[in-house]
């Protein structure tokens, strides 16, 4: 599992280190805390620039490394669309370490912006590494899913750590899925010293609640393109089922959504979003995917198929216990008790326009398709029992939903300073993010929901809904392609 089944000699577990992945950052930090200051070694804290919120950082990472350098390297840049620049982004990812982590003084050349997947930056990165660590050890820390083992693997095939450099096929084990470094790995250095790769913190978001269709569809793998909407007071967007933005009051604005394209967006009225989470979500919203009997029972086999691979590899004592027979019959009683037959009801009304809704085979590919196509499309209110839809979506799952959105109001004295640069960026952890960009001077409310509590940054792409991208690409207005020549009010002053 740790190194695809082909461990190399030079890997080794590192004893020292004491815990493994699924705790809290929390947690972590008041290990590392113990541990670090006493060690002459540079931290490396990695995160991952398209999902980016204060729990991605260690708490009090100035008492955690003591008086070691601590060098901030964002991953994962190539999922930004293409109009980022290097300069700016290392400027905002400083301003938002030093706010994030409490720092008053962060030099620039402590801050580092790469891709693991392209290797881009990867080896100035490395050798400004080396400066700082002439022979000492070197800790890799950093939130589940951030790009840790990718970013060492990427550093190992493009420049080498150390003297060292490795095959491609004896790299660290990676995946999109949270939690596949299980525990901190050493790796020796010609040079002196050694690298440690540690298990992941884990962070307030959905995605412990999605199973595995749901993250495929979540989690980019390309560069994210972003949808851009010009919309007045009333109106709302949701990203699936996971994330509602509501514009309560202000004039007419545009707001580029950043999400993986495989995640449909719907443009709606304030009322026909209350009624379609009420009756579509998990149907026509998706993610997260309220499964047909039929194919929870796929999804189940794959899932103990899967397990099964996995727990091959591991010495027995860490293999779970087996189900006795007893146990087994239980529990598929339980499941025979829990089986609801539903049938499909084509006629949807959910309160927005034909054009806003997108062809979900347009996004996804066969294994998904399939799976969201066999999704019944609403549930008959004879088989509700009273049970909300969360309560059937949470049955389905080992990790439950919350029980409703998390709800935050963001209010703004005014808005922008013209009709080209975002003010702000709306972020759902774990789902994506909002840009608004507009000019106003009267006050502006917004009304933030999901099952990832949302908060409110500085842009990290603030020109993606600028005249010239929203006539090259077009945009959507209430759900419709449109070619607004910004003759309002607010554009003429």
């Amino acid at each position: 599992l740790r190194h695809h089944n082909k461990e190399p000699p030079q890997i080794e577990k590192n004893v020292d280190m004491k815990y493994q992945t699924g705790l809290s950052g929390e947690a972590i930090s008041g290990y590392l805390s113990e541990v670090l200051p006493s060690k002459n070694c540079v931290v490396i804290h990695i995160v991952d620039l398209s999902d980016m919120s204060q729990d991605s950082f260690i708490p009090n990472i100035t008492k955690v490394v003591g008086t070691n350098p601590v060098l901030f390297v964002g991953t994962k840049v190539d999922l930004l669309p293409s109009g980022w620049k290097l300069q700016r982004l290392k400027l905002w990812l400083q301003q938002h370490v030093k706010d994030y982590c409490g720092l008053k003084q962060l030099p620039l050349t402590h801050v580092h912006i790469v891709s693991a997947r392209s290797g881009q930056n990867v080896k100035p990165t490395m050798k400004n590494i080396d400066v700082f660590r002439n022979g000492r050890d070197v800790y890799i820390i950093g939130p589940v899913n951030s790009g840790k083992s990718s970013f060492i693997n990427s550093a190992l095939i493009h420049v080498g750590i150390g003297g060292i450099k490795y095959d491609k096929k004896y790299g660290l084990t990676t995946s999109n899925l949270p939690g596949t470094t299980l525990d901190a790995i050493s790796m020796p250095l010609k040079a002196g010293g050694h690298l440690h790769d540690t298990p992941g913190f884990q962070v307030q978001n959905v995605l412990p609640s999605l199973i595995t269709p749901e993250r495929k569809l979540l989690i980019s793998r390309k560069a994210i393109r972003p949808r851009i909407v010009y919309m007045r007071e009333g109106k709302t967007i949701l990203m699936g089922g996971l994330a509602r933005l509501d514009y309560v009051r202000g004039p007419p604005l545009y707001f580029a959504v950043f999400g993986s394209t495989t995640v449909d967006i719907h443009y709606t009225s304030l009322d026909g979003a209350d009624r379609m989470l009420g009756t579509k979500l998990g149907t026509f919203l998706t993610p997260p995917i309220l499964f047909s009997e039929e194919e929870l029972k796929k999804e189940m086999e794959r899932a103990d198929e899967y397990t099964k691979k996995l727990y091959k590899f591991l010495p027995k004592s860490e293999q779970p216990p087996q189900a006795t027979e007893t146990e087994s019959v239980t529990k598929d009683s339980e499941d025979d008790a829990n089986d609801v037959d539903v049938d499909v009801d084509d006629d949807i009304d959910d309160g927005i326009d034909a054009e806003s809704r997108y062809d979900l085979e347009l996004h996804r590919d066969g294994k998904i398709n399939d799976v969201v196509e066999s999704v019944q499309e609403n549930y008959p209110s004879e088989y509700d029992e009273g049970k909300t839809l969360i309560d059937m979506l949470n049955e389905q799952r080992p990790v439950p939903l919350p029980p409703e959105y998390e709800e935050t109001t963001f209010t703004f004295e005014q808005g922008g300073e013209d009709f080209d640069c975002a003010f702000t960026d709306f972020v759902y952890p774990g789902v994506g993010w909002i840009s608004a960009t507009g000019k106003s001077q009267e006050k502006l409310v917004f009304r933030a929901s999901g099952f990832s509590k949302p908060f409110i940054r500085e842009p990290i792409m603030p020109l993606e809904s600028d005249r010239t991208h929203r006539k090259t690409r077009g945009y959507h207005k209430h759900g419709k392609l449109s070619n607004y020549q910004y003759s309002c009010e607010y554009e003429k002053e």
